[in-house]
């Protein structure tokens, strides 16, 4: 529970990141926050008290495994990277820009699975969600009650 608790605070805590900076445009509602699932996965370390050092790496994947065959959390595309290679390359037209798709594709393999927040999670813990951060306004409850 402790690691479930320290999930989604380290996800609306990236999710208001990306609010933060702007980049809210990928969803009306929701949190806009992902994170990897090695970055998941070493949040283990992370915990205090007296759940330190109590889960190891076989146990944290089987917990993000059924937290997402629960519906707590959910895979996500990954997020936009900021980087703009477009510069770096001053071959001919038609060759550079293949050459981008191409790196592009394989850099978009290697990021790995990301989570986000699942249904579950907004469903029952909603309260909890606006604790740690999240705003009213982008609580997928909210949609109903403007109805």
């Amino acid at each position: 529970m402790a690691y479930f608790r320290l999930v989604i605070e380290k996800i609306v805590e990236k999710g208001i990141e990306v609010l933060d900076e702007g980049n809210n445009s990928s969803a009306a509602v929701g949190c806009p926050g992902a994170m990897n699932r090695m970055e998941l996965i070493n949040l283990r370390t992370d915990m205090t008290g007296s759940h330190k050092d109590k889960l190891s790496i076989l146990q944290t994947e089987q917990a993000l495994e059924t937290l997402e065959n629960e519906g707590w959390l959910v895979r996500v595309a990954p997020p936009d990277e900021e980087e703009d290679d477009e510069d770096s390359d001053d071959d001919e037209g038609g060759m550079s820009k293949k050459r981008k798709k191409r790196s592009s594709s394989k850099r978009m393999s290697l990021k790995g699975t990301f989570y986000g927040i699942g249904p579950r999670s907004f469903m029952e813990l909603g309260d909890f969600l606006q604790k740690v951060g999240l705003p009213a306004d982008r609580m997928p409850q909210s949609i109903l009650h403007r109805v």
